[in-house]
């Protein structure tokens, strides 16, 4: 993801070790529920374009092979959910 995407996560450095939950809705995430969980590495890269995550085909069909996604991460565990509309969010 784009560096800017990171640090609206929280994230400043360029690789980070997370736990990838997915098989679980986002309530029961924000629950501090993690549904199927899988080792992620998520790489900052000024390559990649603003606004943009990119992940392997495989993982982007196991989500439903979404056009636009909702991005959370609390602390290590990290979710992503298709939105058909879904907008940037900062708090």
């Amino acid at each position: 993801m784009h560096p800017n995407e990171g640090s609206d996560l929280g994230l400043f450095t360029t690789s980070h070790s997370v736990e990838w939950c997915t098989d679980i809705l986002p309530e029961e995430f924000l629950k501090g529920n993690s549904g199927s969980v899988r080792p992620l590495s998520v790489e900052l890269m000024n390559e990649c374009p603003h606004n943009t995550v990119q992940i392997n085909v495989y993982e982007w069909e196991h989500i439903g092979a979404p056009e636009k996604a909702v991005v959370f991460l609390d602390g290590k565990r990290l979710f992503m959910h298709g939105a058909k509309n879904a907008q940037k969010v900062t708090k």
